[in-house]
């Protein structure tokens, strides 16, 4: 008697018909040891943090008990007129700094704005650009009342910022405004003294004819703390020009000397 082997005979499973089995073909490198491959380790990029100092999105919390974008900016804002405040410079002082004249006339229309607010340096909107040569801008401060002749904490007025500056323009009209020349600073010296230290003949001639109309030609030979007139300073640096001008105004080299009082002899 023969016996068939397993999954042949009678009760071995057929195949359905048309199937085929496929085997795998073997890799090119079959027969061949290849050395063991390492794992690669999968790098997973990680969303960037969120910027310390990034400000919350508007409408939404940054975090628990965030603020919203308004009340940072309103923060911010706060420091920003705090730090001004600590210096300060106003609003009305940039806007003269500057130049900027529709600016400094809206701030003018304000009840509220101070003309006569003083930064660090002690000076005020008018002075700062009565230095930077703003001639409109000293104009309008002029025409809203500002005082022409404050001082600043070396005691310098308007129109010595201006004369030493070289700002002509900006001389006339302080002059027109009511600024007095004879103000001192505290080194005794006016605004003629600045002005020919620095070589402004146009601001030298502007200025004696100030002093001629007003009668007091004579403050033209008054001498600073270290004992020198304009002209002297005029002289000592060797501006021609000016020394022209003093000439012109007949404002002497050196102020006649007083004539020393009589001595009465002893009678013998």
């Amino acid at each position: 008697m023969k016996f068939s082997k397993p999954g042949q005979g009678r009760g071995a499973p057929t195949k359905p018909p048309g199937h085929v089995l496929l085997r795998p073909a073997p890799p090119a490198h079959a027969g061949k040891k290849s050395a063991p491959t390492q794992p690669v380790a999968k790098v997973v990029a990680k969303p960037p943090a969120p910027s310390a100092t990034a400000p919350p999105k508007a409408g939404k919390p940054s975090g628990s008990g965030a603020k919203p974008a308004a009340a940072a900016v309103a923060v911010e804002g706060k420091k920003e007129q705090d730090k001004k405040r600590k210096d300060g410079v106003t609003a009305l002082h940039n806007a003269a700094r500057w130049g900027k004249l529709n600016a400094v006339q809206s701030l003018l229309a304000k009840p509220d704005t101070k003309k006569e607010a003083k930064n660090a340096q002690g000076q005020t909107p008018l002075m700062v650009a009565a230095a930077n040569g703003h001639t409109a801008v000293v104009g309008a401060l002029l025409d809203a009342k500002a005082a022409p002749d404050n001082t600043d904490n070396g005691w310098l007025t308007a129109l010595m910022l201006a004369a030493k500056a070289g700002h002509a323009a900006v001389v006339t009209a302080l002059l027109a405004g009511g600024a007095r020349p004879q103000c001192t600073n505290k080194y005794k010296q006016t605004a003629l003294h600045l002005a020919a230290l620095y070589g402004r003949a146009d601001i030298v001639d502007a200025l004696l004819t100030a002093l001629t109309e007003h009668g007091k030609l004579e403050l033209a030979g008054r001498a600073a703390e270290d004992g020198k007139t304009p002209r002297a300073y005029a002289e000592k640096r060797g501006h021609a020009a000016v020394l022209s001008v003093f000439d012109k105004h007949g404002v002497a080299a050196k102020p006649p000397a007083a004539a020393a009082p009589a001595v009465a002899k002893k009678a013998e």
